[in-house]
């Protein structure tokens, strides 16, 4: 009987998280398309937090896309060379590089940057009672702390993805034309030719989804934490382990396209 009450408690815990969830998903939705939410105080929370994830990380992100860009592009070149697969060079580098390694690399950019700093600035928040504060001066949290955040997390992820790609592809030419004197225009032509309609609706489709979880994940955790301050640790943690396994659900799924 322990066994059977345990299985069902577990299960009516998760289904009530579950629920938790796709209600708070459906408030930050309609706080977004709602005109009242975008007044000059949300605003500027989200300049502010748009330059603390995506403007400060710029230098060492490019670097980074250098790297990345030169080392993927030379890899798969020389790959494909030696297997004589020169005519699908263009499909394996807008798969590889613009369709997993740029969307994934951000992320997990910004979940070790932004996702920890999250929790734990929505769990001091709840724990010392400034949620409370903002309800009794008329201020809706969700209107001036989690839609900027969630935003932010939308757009940084959209635009560090895209400037990723750009860089990466960037760096690679330059990489070919050292090494393998390839013309600019082959390359392009290489590029163009491989990129079609669904690869850019695989790129949005994952810059949303990254986005959101990367900034919906801790702000939901961090304002689900106990009223104790020895709580706070535990919701980063367990903000962190949800993040991450919602990351590899989404690349799991965009994995589907293949089989």
């Amino acid at each position: 009987m322990y066994f059977f009450e345990k299985i069902g408690f577990n299960t009516v815990k998760n289904l009530s998280a579950v629920r938790q969830s796709l209600f708070f998903t459906l408030t930050i939705l309609k706080a977004m398309f709602s005109p009242s939410t975008y007044t000059i105080a949300s605003v500027q929370v989200l300049v502010r937090q748009v330059y603390f994830t995506a403007i400060e990380i710029l230098p060492f992100y490019l670097i980074l896309a250098i790297i990345v860009g030169s080392t993927i592009v030379g890899v798969i070149m020389t790959i494909a060379i030696s297997f004589g697969f020169q005519d699908k060079i263009g499909s394996i580098i807008v798969n590889v590089l613009i369709n997993e390694m740029a969307p994934f690399i951000t992320v997990l950019l910004l979940a070790l940057r932004s996702g920890t700093a999250m929790t734990t600035e929505m769990a001091v928040m709840n724990v010392s009672g400034e949620m409370k504060s903002l309800r009794y001066f008329n201020i809706n949290p969700v209107q001036y702390l989690f839609v900027p955040r969630i935003l932010n997390g939308i757009l940084s992820m959209f635009l560090l993805s895209t400037m990723f790609t750009f860089v990466a592809l960037i760096s690679g030419y330059l990489f070919l034309a050292l090494i393998l004197n390839m013309g600019l225009s082959l390359y392009i032509h290489t590029i163009v030719d491989a990129f079609g309609a669904m690869d850019l609706l695989i790129i949005l489709f994952k810059s949303l989804l990254f986005g959101y979880v990367v900034t919906a994940i801790p702000v939901y955790r961090g304002n689900k934490t106990l009223m104790t301050y020895n709580a706070i640790p535990i919701a980063v943690l367990q903000g962190m382990v949800k993040l991450f396994v919602a990351i590899l659900f989404i690349e799991v799924l965009s994995f589907i396209r293949f089989l």
